[in-house]
Order: structure tokens, then sequence, then C-alpha cells
């Protein structure tokens, strides 16, 4: 089961006990919840291995990069960096992280999303 899920089943659990339920540090005002398992990701190397997962797949020929200034980037994203800490969800709910690491998981997600999305390998399109 991936971490998000199983970070999800314990906000319902929390919302059918009553003692969570009606604790406002569980479910008050601060109720955010962040979901990570302690191993940070670039975002820009995740896009080049996915990128690379599609040339092994046959979806791509190569991997094509480029690179932008930090000023692109703040205006196309309103941010460049963050980092969240999932302490609440492990202090209100007991949660841990135990799913696999995302780059464990990319095969699976090109391949999902090629089939979604109805992307053909390049050998098949004629």
């Amino acid at each position: 089961m991936s971490d998000v899920s199983s970070l999800f089943l314990a906000l319902v659990d929390a919302a059918l006990d009553p003692k969570k339920r009606e604790n406002p540090e569980v479910f008050g005002l601060s109720a955010y919840y962040f979901c990570e398992n302690g191993k940070p990701h670039v975002w820009g190397k995740v896009a080049a291995e996915l990128a690379q997962e599609a040339v092994n797949q046959g979806y791509l020929k190569k991997v094509v990069s480029k690179t932008v200034s930090i000023d692109e980037v703040t205006v196309k994203s309103m941010g460049s960096n963050s980092k969240s800490i999932a302490s609440r969800a492990r202090k209100f709910l007991g949660w841990e992280a135990k799913g696999p690491e995302l780059k464990g998981e990319l095969a699976q997600i090109v391949e999902y999303e090629a089939k979604r999305l109805g992307v053909k390998k390049l050998e098949e399109k004629v």
C-alpha cells in the first residue's frame, strides 16, 4: 500500500474515533498533514528519471532536457523549493511511511500513465 493511501486510512480511522475527532489538535484549525518518507527528492531529477524510463519502455526515442533560469522556474511554479515533514501524522495518527520509494515506482507510473493516456510505444506507431 502506498504511504499516501495509508495516511488517508489513518485520517479516516481518526475521524471515526470520538477522542481524536473532537481533539482540536488533530482536526482543528491546524489539521494539515504531510506525507513523506524522510528521503527527499529533486523534481528535476525525478523528471529526468521518468523521461529515461519512457525511453527504456519505448515511448520516447531519447531524453531531451532544457535548463531554465531560476527566474523562469519561479514565474512558472510560484516557487522552486519546499520540504515537508510528516510530524503531525506521526504524532497524532501513529502513521509511519512504509511504502516503496518513488524511484522504485517510476517504471509502473510510466506504464500506467501511457496506458491511461492511450500512448503507444514507438514501434507500435505506424
